[in-house]
This record gives structure tokens, sequence and C-alpha cells, in this order.
């Protein structure tokens, strides 16, 4: 079972890629992909801003020691390589939505990474795509999305919802009975109260708490208690 993983950030594709061989013996990481039509380009800048000299970027059409695939017709790149698998780990839930559409499209299935290290309580149901990092926590019956990425030390209480493509940083939490919309992102270490509902592509900013239902798409939460602005 041949994987590409779609993205190539430290912070998740880079992360994942370290432990990924572990789902299963026989699964091999063959390459990572770009899905744009030009080999990305980082900044000096961009680099130099990096506290750990040990950050990797794309260089010179390689990641991490592996293929980085790009261009108009990547989809057949990928069948060349005999990949049968796309592991989305593009941080942007548009460009990750738009790549999920073009991959099925493409007869590719979806890989669905989920750390060891995480605790899933019976009942939830996990939707093809998404990386669940190390200590997540996902309470009973909770539903999550398609291709949702679920930082390290998250949480997300019994009978909540995720939509598709969201994201939850780092110690986020969403307590149960919680509707997170489709494209949203919960950052880091905010809060969603019980029984809240979030309209599509909210964002909650860092250590926001959410105590009331805002339904509206689009919203931007900031402060405690979290209002838009």
């Amino acid at each position: 079972m041949k994987l590409a993983i779609a993205g190539f950030h430290e912070g998740l594709a880079g992360q994942v890629s370290s432990w990924v061989s572990l789902l299963s013996p026989s699964l091999e990481l063959v390459c990572f992909l770009h899905p744009h039509d030009e080999e990305p380009l980082v900044s000096s800048s961009a680099k130099s801003n990096r506290a750990n000299s040990r950050f990797v970027f794309p260089n010179a059409g390689f990641y991490r020691q592996f293929p980085l695939i790009f261009g108009k017709d990547w989809s057949l790149q990928l069948k060349a390589l005999g990949v049968s698998h796309i592991l989305p780990s593009i941080p942007d839930s548009v460009d990750r939505a738009e790549l999920v559409k073009t991959a099925l499209l493409n007869n590719f299935q979806l890989l669905t990474a989920i750390h060891p290290s995480s605790v899933i309580l019976p009942g939830s149901q996990i939707a093809p795509g998404c990386i669940i990092e190390p200590n997540v926590y996902i309470g009973f019956d909770v539903d999550i999305g398609i291709a949702c990425h679920l930082h390290a030390g998250c949480q997300v209480d019994h009978n909540s919802v995720l939509g598709d493509f969201v994201t939850l940083n780092p110690r986020a939490v969403v307590a149960g009975n919680s509707l997170i919309g489709s494209r949203s992102c919960i950052n880091l270490a905010a809060c969603v109260s019980n029984s809240v509902k979030l309209g599509e592509n909210t964002t909650v900013a860092a250590g926001a708490i959410v105590l009331r239902s805002y339904t509206l798409p689009d919203l931007r939460l900031f402060g405690i208690p979290a209002v838009p602005r």
C-alpha cells in the first residue's frame, strides 16, 4: 500500500511522516505532494525565522529525502509511482477540500492516520482522510468529518460533531453535544462549551472560550467569553 502525504509543512506533514509507518507494516511512504502547478518557493526570511535550525524545507524537488510531486498532472505522476492512498495534511482547509475532491475523482483512497497514543471511545465515527495526532481524546459517539486535523492533545467530548475539513489545534477542547461547522479552526488552547453550535468556516482565536452558539458562517471569535470581531 503506497502512500503520498499531501503537504510539505513540518508542523504536520513532517511530524506525521515520522510515525505513519507505525500504522501498518504494509504501508510505504513513497513521496510528498504539492498539488499545484509549480514547485513551492520558500523565502529566505521564512527560513531564517525558524527557531530550530533543523526545520526542513522543500529543496530541489525533494522534502525529507522523498520526492515532492507537483504539477497539473500530479495524479498521473502518483499513479506512475504506484500510489494508491493519499493523506491530506495541507493546513489550509479550502486547499485541503480541493485536494480531496480531485483525489477522489481520480480514484485515490484517503488514508486516516491515528497516532497509537490517542484515545477514541466506542461509538465514535471518523471519516476518511483525518489526521489524529498524539494524545488526542475523542469521547463517546463523536462524529468527525472528512479530512479533519486534530492536533496534539486536543479533546472532543461525547456526542459532538466536527464537519468536514475542521482543524483543532493543540490543546483545543470541544465539549459535549457541540457542532463545529465545516472548514472551521479552533486554535491553540481555545475551548468550545457544551451544546454550542458554530457555523461553517468559523475561526476561534487561541485561548478564547466560546460560551454560546454562533451559527453564521465566516465569523472570527476572540476573547473570554468569545465574541465576533
